[in-house]
């Protein structure tokens, strides 16, 4: 029985692990964002992203249920 917990407690320290090195990784962003030094990034518009659809601005008041953001 004590192999069994003993093997139980090494597997939970093993898959545990990977996550507090994540938590551990230094800030990677060493100052502030400089809006004359961003570029746009061509390809990342939906082909159905096109004038014809565009119904305008929203009510700023709306509030969202859902968003979704999609990093490659």
């Amino acid at each position: 029985m004590p192999c069994r917990a003993a093997r139980r407690i090494l597997a939970f320290a093993l898959l545990s692990m990977p996550s507090g090195i994540l938590l551990a990784q230094p800030a990677r962003i060493a100052g502030p964002v400089d809006r004359l030094q961003t570029v746009a990034l061509k390809g990342n518009i939906h082909p159905f992203a096109i004038p014809q659809f565009d119904a305008g601005p929203v009510d700023p008041s709306m509030k969202l249920d859902h968003v979704m953001v999609v990093l490659k």
